[in-house]
This record gives C-alpha cells, sequence and structure tokens, in this order.
C-alpha cells in the first residue's frame, strides 16, 4: 500500500513461519508504517506517517477483535511529539517502556526515551447495526455519527451491505449514536461509556410516513430553553425530520405553532411565542424548504398542554413550551 507496510506471519511449534500476510489497508497507507510491537495483552504498536498525527512518525495502536483490526488510534501526547516517534515497546505488567524520538531536548539526532504509562491505554469498539424495523432487513448506506455530550459530531459512517457501523472511543466515555436515511425517521440512542472491548448496539430505524398522522406531523418534542427563541441541537434533530418529510412529499404545506408555559405576562409570551416560531419556520427554510411551504403562529400561553396553574414543575413547563406541526395540505394519507 506504501514504502513500507506491515505484514504478520503465523509461527509453527517448531519455530518455523508461515506465509506473510499484509495488515490491509486499515493498519497500512500510502505512507510509512514501521516498527510494529505487539504487547503481552495483544496490543499492536507501530509507527506510521501515514495516519493523522502531531508530527513526522507518530505511535499508533490497534488490536484485533473477532478476527477483525480494531479502528487505529494515536497513542497521543507525550509519547508522541511534532517530531518522529518510533520503536516504541511496553511492558503491560509494569506499564514501563521506551520509544525512540528525534524530538526537540535530545542529544543526538534519535534518542531513546523511557516512558512510564500512568493510565491504561483503554478503548471500546462500538458495533452498530442499523436494519428496517418493519421488515428486519439490514439498511446500506446509513449515515452513523458519534455526538458527544454537547451534541457535536465526533465522527461518521455510511454502513455497509450488513447494516454494519463500528467506531473506537475511549472507555468510559458517554456517546450518543445519531442515525440518519432517506426515507426513514432519524434516531439518537445513547451508548453508556465502559471497559468493555465491544459493545454491540442493535438500531431499527421507522419509515418516515410513520410519523404522519391525520392532520399533523408528530415529531418529539420541540423543547425550548426558558425565555429563549433559538433552536437547539434537539430540535434541530428533530426539525430535520420535518425537512426530510417535505422533501419526499413536495406538496405538503405545514403551519408551525408555538406555544410558551405560563410564566411572565400573556403580552410576553405572545411575542416570545411569535419569536419562536419564526426561528422554526426561519430555520426550515434555511435547509432547502421553500418559504411558501410552512408558516408560523406564535399561540403564547392560550393552549397550555399540561394545566398545572401555579404549581407547575419545571417539567410541566417545558412541557408547554412546544412546537406542533399542522398539515395545511399535502397529507399523503388525505
Amino acid at each position: 500500500y506504501g514504502s513500507f507496510d506491515i505484514y504478520h506471519a503465523s509461527i509453527a511449534d517448531d519455530g518455523s513461519l508461515g506465509e506473510p500476510m499484509n495488515l490491509g489497508q486499515k493498519v497500512n497507507t500510502e505512507g510509512q508504517e514501521m516498527f510494529p510491537f505487539i504487547s503481552d495483552n495483544g496490543t499492536l504498536y507501530f509507527s506510521s506517517d501515514g495516519h493523522l498525527g502531531l508530527g513526522g512518525m507518530d505511535v499508533f495502536h490497534t488490536r484485533e477483535i473477532d478476527g477483525k483490526m480494531a479502528p487505529i488510534r494515536n497513542a497521543g501526547v507525550p509519547l508522541n511529539s511534532n517530531a518522529d516517534d518510533f520503536a516504541f515497546s511496553i511492558d503491560d505488567e509494569s506499564g514501563e517502556g521506551f520509544v525512540s524520538s528525534n524530538r526537540d531536548g535530545g542529544i543526538g539526532s534519535d534518542d531513546i526515551y523511557a516512558i512510564k504509562l500512568l493510565q491504561p491505554l483503554c478503548d471500546v469498539l462500538i458495533a452498530s447495526t442499523v436494519t428496517d424495523a418493519k421488515t428486519g432487513s439490514p439498511l446500506s448506506g446509513a449515515t452513523v455519527s458519534i455526538v458527544d455530550n454537547d451534541g457535536n459530531r465526533i465522527s461518521s459512517k455510511g454502513t455497509d451491505s450488513e447494516g454494519l457501523a463500528e467506531f473506537m472511543v475511549e472507555c468510559e466515555t458517554d456517546v450518543k449514536l445519531e442515525v440518519t436515511m432517506d426515507d426513514y425517521e432519524s434516531s439518537l440512542t445513547d451508548v453508556s461509556g465502559t471497559s468493555e472491548e465491544e459493545v454491540m448496539v442493535s438500531i431499527a430505524l421507522n419509515p418516515i410516513e410513520k410519523i404522519i398522522a391525520e392532520d399533523r406531523v408528530e415529531l418529539n418534542p420541540i423543547y425550548f430553553d426558558f425565555d429563549k427563541s433559538n433552536i437547539t441541537a434537539k430540535a434541530a434533530f428533530e426539525l430535520d425530520k420535518l425537512i426530510q418529510i417535505m422533501n419526499k412529499y413536495p406538496e405538503m404545506v405545514i403551519q408551525a405553532e408555538s406555544h410558551t408555559d405560563s410564566r411572565g405576562s400573556a403580552p410576553y409570551n405572545q411575542r416570545l411565542s411569535e419569536r419562536r416560531a419564526k426561528t422554526t419556520v426561519q430555520y426550515v427554510v434555511s435547509k432547502g424548504i421553500d418559504a411558501s411551504r410552512i408558516t408560523g403562529e406564535g399561540k403564547g400561553e392560550d393552549d397550555l398542554k399540561v394545566k398545572c396553574g401555579q404549581n407547575c414543575t419545571d417539567e410541566e413547563h417545558q412541557e408547554n413550551r412546544r412546537s406542533e406541526f399542522i398539515i395545511v395540505s399535502g397529507n399523503p394519507n388525505s
């Protein structure tokens, strides 16, 4: 694949070596992969200038899980520098090891450094399988994204012919799996942090038509923060479903109704709901829906979903701060 590749070979009982086999393009790149070392726990360490790194040549690690190489991870600082770092080895029991490097501060061109592993390198392979909720068939071409707790997409992959997409994350890291695909309702699944080597996640997508009711598009609640009208990341995720429906049914016309809770004066809440309806419409239009196909109306506090008077909990107030999407025309179920 490149200038230098890493191969593996079996060792027979008599010490003879089998035919060398290339580790493949997950490990090897068009650059240089060199200095392989396998620790006692089965982790493969190697140096490469072809994978995304911090300097010229960095130390990376992976391991074989169920016959497949896990995604490649950079060993990070301080093991790697902005120079060349290579020939890494480590004793898993003591956590002590060595690395060669031409980083600044050395005595010669390439120096040997002793290292102490303070925290074990720990990764979890998340194997997600996406299927059709109605037929159970695997869905190829779905986009699966790793999302952190702040709503940032860390990495995205398409599912293969078996509906599979795999990711490597650090141990004990909570993430979400966001799955999108044309003609299907998007899904957001929590994956709790763990130290297990592999986590299997099954995600069944419903056909997008399932969210079309008799007179409205039924999304999960579009909640607004108190006294705010901006579109949150969670709200955008739900509104993208509406956009998907409207793209599939170009004759559909929607009226977005925005509601507030009962805190604040009625005139203020009316103005707030109008701002929320406006930002909802603006978001949908910004995604390519013609402005003539969606209108917004602020309802203020006139139609509370939960009539709890002066004794509302925070959860009840949030239920009242919502948006609803009425199908004015073009309902495919009519």
